[in-house]
């Protein structure tokens, strides 16, 4: 029979021993060298309880603080899709609104113009929420991508630096690309729609790359959770997106919004599993 995973409410592994701590331990807190030690007490340098240092790379026995910045910036990432969908959808309702009334009376025209200057407010309220979220959901990968204090992973490292300038290199192309919008009418059908092509075949090949990274990093907060279900669901996530947004592209064109659609779904996921994680430590 396998043995069963940890869970929330089990105590630290660490808790009940009585020996000495041998060799090759440190404090998770600050790093100082726990050898000799009694694994119930405190680190002498910071005050850690020495049990969660060698209660293995479970969350809930992780430092609070880098913790809740994990969590925050997960948070962040999905608002930061999620807010202008929503003013978009709500200043549509509006302007429907608004021009239902225009029609069904006789407006004077001082009302005419407060209206209509009210659905230029929406739309500007619309572009300056557009503008500010690809920025806001980069700073959430960099809040997110924290590293973590007292814990030395070459692996955890290089994904959490990879998601970081993924994100950049993403932000950088999408911004670009906006030029390649903007030549098809300069230049012509002609090289205006070769340069548009060029423009988004490399956006959804960065997209791509940073969505492999992006799951990579939700995989391995998923088995610290631990949550085996979120584990599977990154794993697949990694070469689902990935063929989504290149080969998906090509075939129908559709494929990049479907995987940026799963892509915050699976954030989403993460950021819920999280949470109750971090309500333990008392940092919600």
């Amino acid at each position: 029979m396998s043995a069963e995973l940890p869970t929330l409410n089990d105590p630290p592994p660490a808790a009940g021993r009585s020996e000495a701590i041998g060799p090759g331990s440190v404090c998770l807190g600050c790093t100082y060298d726990l050898t000799g030690l009694m694994p119930h007490g405190q680190c002498p340098e910071c005050g850690k309880p020495i049990a969660e240092s060698l209660s293995g790379d479970l969350l809930a026995f992780a430092d609070a603080e880098w913790l809740r910045r994990t969590h925050r910036g997960l948070r962040r990432v999905t608002r930061a899709v999620l807010l202008p969908v929503l003013f978009a959808c709500l200043s549509i309702i509006g302007a429907v609104l608004l021009s239902v009334a225009v029609d069904s009376a006789t407006p004077s025209k001082a009302v005419k113009s407060f209206i209509s200057g009210l659905l230029m407010v929406l739309f500007w309220i619309n572009v300056v929420v557009l503008a500010c979220a690809p920025f806001v959901g980069l700073h959430g990968w960099f809040t997110a991508t924290t590293l973590e204090p007292g814990r030395h992973d070459e692996r955890a490292d290089r994904v959490r630096r990879f998601v970081r300038w993924s994100a950049v290199v993403w932000l950088a192309l999408t911004l670009a690309s906006l030029g390649g919008l903007g030549s098809y009418s300069l230049v012509g059908p002609g090289a205006g729609t070769y340069a548009f092509w060029m423009s988004w075949s490399v956006l959804a090949a960065a997209a791509a790359f940073h969505y492999w990274y992006a799951m990579s990093f939700v995989r391995l907060l998923a088995n610290r959770v631990p949550a085996p279900r979120l584990t599977r669901q990154a794993r697949t996530a990694r070469f689902g997106l990935v063929i989504a947004t290149t080969a998906g592209m090509l075939v129908c064109g559709l494929g990049p919004i479907g995987a940026f659609i799963y892509y915050l779904a699976v954030i989403d996921t993460a950021h819920s599993s999280l949470k109750p994680v971090v309500r333990r430590r008392g940092q919600v």
